[in-house]
């Protein structure tokens, strides 16, 4: 199974620039699919387990490896899928006998991250984070679920004390993350790369042309990206013309007739699914 998690490792700025979106491709393991069950009668309050289809003989039991990790996580998102997370202990019986006892201090743990100081620097995070996976599990278990990652937060912590050094200029900041991101693993390189791409298209996305978009992501995207700007400019002058009328009939209109005339025209100019993104943009816009 191919999984790919999305990590914001920060979210500060320093001049401007932002520190980068991960992307983390993680190999195809074995998948190991769980369901929510409904026992008991219907005479009786309903109760709920976890059921799996059972692994194949040689797994998931022996060394613990990153597959272990995904096989819990498949567990957890079956609780929440179906509003049962709050039952995860009468669920430890759906999981293979070797993985109740981890599955248990996973549980906890993510309960601590849960509960992690929002207001704490990526320094000190990285810090509580290492702690908590010391306390959790064993040391076996922690390499083998965890150093990849970690991995990248030493790495994602020297290019932030880099950007958080006000004493560098920004040619200065520049030279020192082009030099660190050289001498990266090439996936980790890659990874930075492609949010590097991603920041740019999010921050100047409608100012660029087709061969600026074909450039950094392909010509199909290219031909996608192109349709979207020709979208949002056609959207744009929509809403700017119902804006006009709107406070037309908001300084002509008498007070008693104002709410009916606005719903018509609204409802004259957007559909339903519109009129929900055009109420967003008028509460920005503080008209609402």
């Amino acid at each position: 199974m191919t999984r790919t998690h999305l990590f914001i490792l920060s979210c500060a700025s320093v001049g401007g620039v932002l520190l980068y979106l991960t992307l983390d491709t993680v190999k195809p393991i074995p998948s190991y699919h769980f369901a929510i069950e409904q026992i008991g009668t219907t005479s009786k309050p309903a109760k709920y387990e976890v059921a799996h289809t059972p692994p194949p003989p040689s797994a998931p039991c022996g060394a613990v490896s990153k597959a272990h990790k995904h096989l819990l996580d498949d567990w957890i998102l079956a609780l929440q899928s179906q509003q049962q997370l709050d039952n995860w202990r009468q669920s430890l019986k759906a999981l293979p006998h070797c993985l109740q006892d981890i599955a248990h201090s996973y549980m906890l743990y993510k309960q601590a991250l849960a509960h992690v100081d929002e207001n704490l620097t990526i320094a000190e995070r990285f810090d509580v984070l290492s702690s908590l996976q010391t306390q959790y599990f064993p040391q076996p278990v922690a390499t083998a679920w965890f150093s990849e990652e970690n991995n990248w937060h030493a790495h994602a912590l020297t290019r932030w004390h880099i950007l958080s050094d006000k004493s560098l200029s920004k040619n200065d900041r520049d030279a020192l993350l082009s030099a660190h991101i050289s001498q990266l693993p090439q996936k980790q390189r890659h990874t930075i790369e492609a949010a590097q791409a991603f920041l740019q298209l999010r921050q100047h996305w409608q100012s660029m042309d087709y061969n600026d978009f074909s450039a950094s992501f392909g010509n199909d995207a290219a031909q996608r990206l192109v349709q979207a700007q020709q979208d949002q400019k056609k959207w744009q002058l929509r809403v700017d013309n119902y804006i006009l009328k709107y406070k037309s009939i908001k300084e002509t209109t008498p007070v008693a007739l104002q709410s009916q005339r606005l719903d018509t025209l609204k409802q004259s100019l957007f559909n339903v699914h519109e009129q929900k993104r055009l109420n967003v943009v008028m509460a920005k816009e503080s008209l609402y």
